[in-house]
């Protein structure tokens, strides 16, 4: 028992076990693909380390038994104190409190105790708390503003504005209250070759079959034709022509936005009133707007469904997901499905994935409601159907045996629906539980489908053939090479092109092998960003995540070859680049910009040799 003029600590045991933390915090989304093993890994390690800095203070620091009571105390208060007041728009989010403050309060007392163990102890027990108190005023000025797609946490300072306040704040100083010019947005818009109407692209592939462009971008970069400021969000753009259709947050509005291709300006907004946020992934509206027949068809993250006119904006009709269907919130991450519009009757279907909390797994029951198909002239539902708690993919038209059919990835697995009625066609059951399906499947070619998935479960390679009216699926193969978070693939001549983790790589669709060596992995280490293929031009645009930089790769299986890079964006960067017109079109969470892509006559000229470089 120590007195007032002693002090008693020994610190060798805290001052390892603060390590210990901060490497169970840190080292496990830095080192392995994000997944149940990760989070393992952060309660034990986390959560281990704690308890035994309790017990060591509780059982050996050697301080009065009023001492320690009182410290636990002081400590529980702290923390209380710290989860409810020190994360802006996050008190009370789990994963901030256990990776980021516990540790640094426990980092802040053991700083305290050393920097007064030459001290009395009577005069030492308020250097800790002071330290300690310090610890939570200083956190409490963190804000998060949402992590990287290893769900490392990205801070700023809350005396800072947030981008979206810094967007509002010029959009209201240069386009007043409104915002809304309708300069650009008289006459009908209609369809045309070369455009981009749909997440992904015309046939949902993100396949750029425009002219080719030279891919030697130190010798003829693209041209920044615009660069503006645009609002939270990961949705990315449809593009009609000279108009561009994305979704962002404004405020406590969503909205879904026509800018102007040429200039970057505003044409028109039609706004909701919704905000989801989340606090890894932040806030915004995920899906991108899909156009069908001089319509834009909009999905928010809180489940507004709106069928607008291309031209003006004005609302033809609006539905929401939470009435319409059995689930009465949002997922965990939003509804994030893009409308896929298959022609019906003279008219369409507007088909979006949604999830069923209780999904019975049969098609024929009326339970099975994760599916929902709206006619696209009125917004009636003309259909129900589907099985998945949860996914955050869109629905994709494929000819799989001769046979159009919607194919929807949930949790559950891969299920074909037949896109007049939602009548299930086949299923391959593959649950990944209550870890989330992202990215979209693959269609290789009229029999076989890739489906790969994040958090350490990776890909198949599936067999879809018809037998006497009867549908079956086969496994071709399983690898653990490609595993995309939200990082969707490209297939090109036999090979599928994506990330595994943070990783871009090249995996044999007739195999499953991987079939770029593991030892190339630190040429392609992007993060979790997208990709698109310009076929015609030979190459891979992948954009990354961290740096906002698109990155050239020529699609070749022997390995990766990298052709140019260059930097269009800043910050984080999660939504997918696209390519019209002979243009780049990229945007994130703050900003989009504009690229004329370089002629591949000037390219042939300038070298003098005929040869495209």
């Amino acid at each position: 028992m120590s007195s007032a003029n002693e002090n008693p600590l020994r610190l060798r045991v805290p001052v390892l076990l603060v390590l210990v933390m901060w490497a169970s915090a840190i080292l496990p989304t830095r080192l392995t693909q994000f997944s149940m093993t990760t989070v393992w890994f952060l309660m034990v390690g986390l959560g281990g380390a704690m308890l035994a800095y309790a017990g060591w203070w509780l059982a050996f620091s050697r301080v009065t038994v009023a001492d320690r009571v009182s410290g636990v105390l002081l400590m529980i208060g702290a923390l209380v104190a710290g989860v409810q007041f020190t994360f802006h728009h996050t008190a009370g989010q789990f994963m901030p409190m256990l990776v980021l403050l516990l540790p640094g309060v426990f980092t802040a007392v053991t700083f305290g105790m050393l920097l007064s163990k030459s001290l009395p102890w009577g005069m030492a027990r308020w250097v800790v708390a002071a330290w300690m108190l310090m610890a939570v005023v200083v956190w409490s000025g963190v804000r998060v503003d949402g992590s990287d797609g290893r769900m490392a946490l990205q801070l700023s300072w809350r005396g800072l504005p947030t981008a979206e306040e810094v967007f509002l704040a010029q959009r209201g100083q240069q386009e007043g209250v409104s915002g809304v010019s309708l300069e650009e947005s008289q006459g009908t818009v209609t369809l045309a070759e070369g455009d981009w109407p749909c997440f992904r692209g015309p046939q949902q592939d993100a396949v750029y079959h425009g002219p080719p462009f030279p891919t030697d971008w130190n010798l003829h970069a693209p041209k920044q034709l615009w660069r503006r400021r645009v609002g939270p969000g990961w949705s990315s753009f449809a593009v009609i022509g000279d108009r561009l259709y994305t979704q962002e947050q404004r405020g406590e509005q969503e909205a879904t936005v026509c800018y102007n291709g040429n200039t970057g300006d505003e044409a028109w907004a039609a706004t909701t009133d919704a905000r989801f946020y989340k606090v890894e992934s932040g806030v915004g509206p995920l899906a991108t707007p899909s156009f069908y027949e001089g319509a834009i068809f909009s999905c928010g993250a809180a489940g507004a469904v709106m069928r607008l006119d291309a031209a003006t904006g004005a609302v033809g009709w609006r539905r929401q997901l939470t009435t319409d269907l059995p689930r009465d919130t949002p997922p965990e991450w939003g509804f994030a499905s893009s409308l896929l519009l298959v022609p019906h009757d003279g008219a369409a279907l507007a088909i979006v994935y949604v999830g069923n909390p209780d999904p019975t797994g049969e098609s024929s029951d009326a339970a099975s409601q994760a599916v929902i198909a709206y006619h696209s002239d009125t917004g009636e539902p003309a259909w129900t159907a589907g099985v998945g708690n949860h996914a955050y993919c869109t629905p994709v038209l494929a000819s799989l045996g001769g046979v159009d059919q919607v194919l929807c990835a949930s949790n559950a697995g891969l299920e074909s629906l037949a896109p007049a009625t939602g009548e299930r066609l086949w299923f391959y059951e593959w649950p990944t539980g209550e870890f989330p399906r992202i990215a979209q499947p693959i269609i290789v070619d009229d029999e076989t489908v890739v489906l790969a998935s994040g958090y350490g479960f990776g890909a198949h390679g599936i067999q879809v053939s018809q037998d006497t009216g009867e549908w079956k699926t086969d496994t071709l193969w399983q690898s653990r090479n490609l595993r995309p978070y939200f990082n969707d693939c490209v297939h090109h001549d036999g090979y599928v092109y994506g990330f595994d983790d943070k990783f871009f790589t090249c995996l044999d669709v007739r195999t499953g092998k991987l079939a770029w060596p593991k030892r190339t992995r630190r040429q392609t280490q992007f993060g979790c960003g997208q990709v698109v293929l310009a076929e015609r031009s030979g190459a891979l645009l992948v954009m990354t995540e961290h740096t906002g930089e698109l990155v050239l790769l020529a699609p070749r299986p022997d390995g990766p070859q990298e052709l140019s890079r260059m930097k269009v964006l800043e910050g984080k960067t999660w939504n997918h680049p696209v390519l019209a017109h002979g243009r780049l079109y990229v945007r994130n969470g703050v900003e989009a910009a504009c690229y004329q892509l370089p002629a591949l006559d000037i390219a042939t000229r300038s070298t003098g040799d005929g040869v495209s470089r």
